[in-house]
């Protein structure tokens, strides 16, 4: 039994190492210094604006934070990883190798997302890091206000949700839609996680953006009126206490992970030429 367990993760670690150091390629390091940077030259260029630093206001700073970092960083880094994990290995002519290994399907599912969810998570802390301290220096209305530590520290541990659930929600769509995972993603996220999220209704509870925005909105404690919910805003936000939503995230990925592993191991995939998976 140990010997079979001791395989099994020398299998996802393999997995993991081999994936590690193909990130570490000059194309590999480009991306990875482009979505830890993309933050730190936005803030910059709204700072530019002498105006910015006075008239912003707190909260917008706030959100600003969030969107570009746990919102589309997050979705960025893992997506270019997860997605296209299993059709990456059936267009290459690997999955034959893979599949008559001890627990090779399952060891390529794990490996890869772990290292999505490393490479993405160290991305999206060091940069928001950056861009917090930028504006701190800059001397803007959010660091005047005092809020600003406290925000860096709301959109660090969203980061450590946001990155995980994101991983996992992509492979299993990938594992699912083999043949054009990376436009069934992106349609996916445009749709539900970016339209859908925002309905006042119980179908955006489904979404991780709902989780993360009601986390968001209590972390940083931007303050809203719950008698004026004339448009449904409380729907919008969750009206939940936070350890709701930090289990629901939990459960979201746990659930994801394993649903990806189960079925990566039991669907036969067709393997074929390169043109057809594409």
């Amino acid at each position: 039994m140990n010997q079979g367990r001791s395989r099994w993760w020398t299998g996802v670690s393999a997995v993991f190492e081999f994936e590690i150091r193909q990130a570490l390629t000059a194309a590999g390091i480009a991306w990875w210094c482009i979505l830890t940077f993309f933050p730190v030259a936005i803030v910059s260029l709204v700072l530019l604006s002498p105006n910015a630093r006075r008239n912003v206001p707190t909260t917008a700073w706030q959100v600003f934070f969030f969107v570009l970092v746990p919102f589309l960083i997050s979705m960025l880094g893992t997506f270019k990883w997860t997605a296209s994990a299993i059709s990456t290995e059936l267009e290459g002519q690997s999955w034959v190798y893979l599949a008559v290994r001890p627990n090779g399907r399952v060891a390529v599912s794990l490996g890869k997302y772990l290292a999505a969810v490393s490479w993405t998570l160290t991305a999206t802390l060091i940069g928001i890091t950056l861009a917090v301290f930028v504006t701190w220096i800059a001397n803007t209305t959010l660091s005047n206000s005092g809020e600003i530590w406290r925000t860096w520290f709301a959109i660090a541990r969203l980061c450590c949700l946001s990155v995980p659930a994101y991983a996992a929600l992509y492979l299993t769509l990938g594992t699912i839609f083999t043949k054009r995972s990376m436009v069934i993603v992106v349609a996916y996220t445009l749709i539900f996680e970016v339209l859908v999220s925002f309905v006042p209704a119980l179908i955006n509870k489904f979404t991780i953006q709902y989780r993360l925005r009601a986390l968001f909105i209590q972390w940083t404690g931007i303050e809203l009126s719950a008698t004026n919910n004339e448009f449904g805003w409380m729907d919008i936000v969750g009206e939940e206490p936070a350890w709701i939503h930090l289990m629901a995230l939990i459960s979201y990925v746990a659930v994801l992970v394993l649903f990806a592993c189960c079925l990566v191991r039991k669907r036969e995939y067709l393997v074929t030429s390169s043109a057809d998976i594409s």
